[in-house]
């Protein structure tokens, strides 16, 4: 047995960190095969491997630990090209957070074995050399340096054991030879009870000295009659040299997980800068991680999922990746990119793969700002509750379809009272923190070290889009840039804040969901004064908005948005608040200096843009003064507008006169 004193002093108040999984009935689960399995399994095949005993100290990361020791023992064991190299706990403990899914526990200590798996599978693991281990940095970040590495020992398959099945676990481990487990520990009998020979005895449920303390991940590796072989993850000076046998009465009753795995194969590719080592899994979160910046529902950075960001990823893209990729460019050209927040992250995500090689072709960096939010499943669940409660039975509500003007004036107020209006704010008040809270806004730590790389160089150009909801993102974001540098903001939602005093060089809206009386406090100052040198406002006509439809409403969710979510509520008969992506907003007399300020309806092909320019789709004009959106959605993925977009960034008023790409057209 350990020398408890010897052992307190070096381990002191060891915290035992492990989570047990969230239930998720996608689990991809393990089934036995009709792989022998032998009466015993001893730990001594494993140990011939040479797999190292890690030792994790007094510190949290015993997933990390365990999933290193899984990949130690499957590199090592592979037939070809076996890797004998460590890898690194931290890369592996870091992921691990990033994909727990522990609801409103951002910051919660602990890892569960799914996280961790799910981690190694999308990354790979890198080596220890890359990221040696620290437990100061467990919100590091993955830098393309050690995520191209990683890619060289991903993971190919994972699944599942039913762990209360030990027919099923001996089947494992006789298939695969190793099983990341983890399980409720009782803290003194394992620390201080486990025998040199590795026996750790059995909980005594009578006695509170070594009662179930906490949650510990471990490898195990072997089996006999009496219970499962594991090696640990507290040093050679642990149990039988780090190994230990936990009984099956206790596995039975205090196991929380399984898990067992398979290696894939890395495959290398060339890209256009470097030659990049990639997986068949990873090949897209390595394209594209260096332009993706995740916001939460709180306006701070997501730090979990596959495409979370912490403050250090910031760092890297905009110091590292956005200045090496803009080198050689004579404009250092940085497109934000603010989509709706009315849609599934993952649309966002597959657009930015199609538009990422254009956009690089034309020298223009693109930077998605990811927005994750819930409010569009809720808003479609409020509109199919509200459309369910105008039903009476026995009727047919498509047999009312000669009154749908009516069934649209109907659904607009039953949205408002049963929390579509409170989601909306909801939404508009994530996009003004993140922003306007200048000590955790995501946007706002972005923009400030942006900003500290403008002053310094001048080649550098900020060109921003914005679709549907997303000019909420943007609006606070454009005061605080263009307002007089160094002083106080005056009015609109920056009010009170110092601003940055830089240009905009482009600035897209398309289908913006602002309120025009938004527009006024904060686009259309910078725009006046100049610091916006090309604004383009891209609109459906009335026509479109309302042959248009959001789910069961019959028009455009910007009708919706103005009749029902904003300020006031529409009075049927009369008009919703004005909206700047709306040309019957526009169209009000009462926005007619707004009016005033857009160059619209131009055939001709301009020597330079307009200062600011309304373009109505569908139109059949090419690019520049093109738009073949049909729908409110359509903006986000129309070739002709964002060839328009395009050739604003690059002012180039003839846009068949694009500069040559060097990668194929995605359209």
């Amino acid at each position: 047995m350990i020398d408890s004193e010897r052992f307190s002093e070096r381990y002191g108040d060891i915290t035992t960190d492990a989570r047990a999984d969230v239930l998720d009935f996608r689990d991809n689960l393990y089934r036995p095969t009709m792989t022998e399995v032998p009466p015993v399994m001893s730990p001594e095949p494993f140990m011939e491997y040479g797999v190292p005993v890690l030792d994790q100290g007094r510190n949290n990361g015993c997933t990390g630990f365990t999933i290193a020791t899984v990949a130690h023992y499957l590199l090592r064991k592979r037939k070809t090209s076996p890797d004998h190299g460590l890898v690194s706990q931290n890369m592996v403990y870091t992921m691990a957070r990033r994909y727990d899914e522990y609801p409103g526990e951002d910051d919660a200590r602990g890892s569960s074995l799914r996280g961790a798996m799910k981690g190694w599978h999308k990354h790979g693991i890198c080596s220890y050399d890359r990221w040696p281990w620290d437990p100061n940095d467990l919100h590091g970040a993955l830098t393309p340096e050690r995520a191209a590495d990683a890619m060289l020992r991903p993971l190919g398959l994972y699944q599942r054991v039913n762990h209360k099945d030990l027919a099923a676990m001996h089947n494992a481990l006789a298939e695969v030879g190793v099983i990341a487990a983890s399980a409720l520990i009782p803290f003194n009998g394992w620390y201080y009870g486990t025998q040199k020979n590795g026996v750790i005895p059995p909980v005594d449920k009578t006695n509170p000295f070594i009662a179930p303390w906490g949650g510990h991940a471990f490898a195990i590796v072997g089996y006999d009659a009496e219970g499962f072989w594991l090696q640990n993850s507290w040093g050679s000076g642990w149990g039988k040299g780090g190994f230990g046998r936990l009984g099956y009465d206790d596995w039975l009753q205090y196991g929380f997980d399984a898990w067992v795995g398979r290696l894939g194969a890395p495959v290398r590719l060339n890209q256009p800068r470097s030659l990049r080592p990639l997986t068949s899994t990873s090949r897209t979160f390595a394209n594209l991680r260096p332009h993706l910046i995740s916001i939460d529902m709180h306006g701070q950075l997501q730090r979990r999922g596959a495409y979370g960001t912490s403050s250090e990823d910031v760092r890297i893209i905009i110091e590292e990746d956005f200045l090496n990729a803009t080198e050689t460019w004579r404009r250092r050209r940085l497109l934000l990119i603010a989509g709706g927040a009315l849609r599934r992250q993952i649309d966002a995500i597959n657009r930015m793969s199609r538009l990422r090689p254009k956009l690089l072709g034309h020298e223009i960096y693109p930077i998605e700002l990811l927005w994750e939010t819930d409010h569009y499943p809720r808003l479609l669940e409020i509109l199919h509750r509200a459309t369910e409660g105008r039903r009476h039975d026995g009727y047919d509500p498509r047999a009312f379809g000669f009154m749908i003007d009516r069934r649209d004036d109907a659904l607009e107020p039953l949205v408002r009272r049963m929390g579509g209006k409170a989601e909306w704010d909801r939404m508009k008040l994530a996009a003004g923190d993140a922003t306007m809270d200048a000590d955790h806004g995501g946007v706002r730590e972005m923009i400030g070290r942006l900003a500290a790389l403008m002053d310094g160089d001048p080649r550098i150009e900020l060109h921003l889009v914005g679709h549907s909801s997303g000019s909420f993102l943007l609006a606070p974001l454009v005061q605080l840039v263009t307002a007089d540098k160094g002083k106080r903001i005056e009015g609109g939602p920056m009010r009170g804040q110092l601003g940055l005093g830089l240009p905009i060089e482009s600035l897209s809206l398309l289908a913006p969901a602002s309120a025009i009386d938004a527009f006024r406090d904060t686009y259309m100052p910078a725009i006046k004064g100049g610091m916006i040198r090309r604004f383009a406002l891209f609109t459906l006509t009335d026509e479109a908005e309302l042959q248009d439809h959001c789910e069961v409403y019959g028009r455009s969710l910007l009708y919706l948005a103005s009749n029902a979510l904003e300020r006031r509520p529409r009075v049927p008969g009369a008009s919703g608040v004005s909206l700047l992506g709306m040309e019957a907003g526009l169209l009000d007399p009462e926005n007619a200096d707004v009016l005033a300020l857009l160059t619209q309806d131009r055939e001709e092909r301009p020597m330079v843009f307009p200062r600011a320019e309304w373009i109505k789709g569908p139109n059949t004009r090419p690019p520049p003064h093109g738009s073949e959106a049909r729908r409110h959605e359509d903006f986000e993925n129309d070739m002709t507008t964002w060839k328009s977009v395009i050739a604003r960034i690059l002012n180039q008023p003839f846009a068949d006169h694009l500069p040559p790409m060097s990668v194929r057209d995605p359209w």
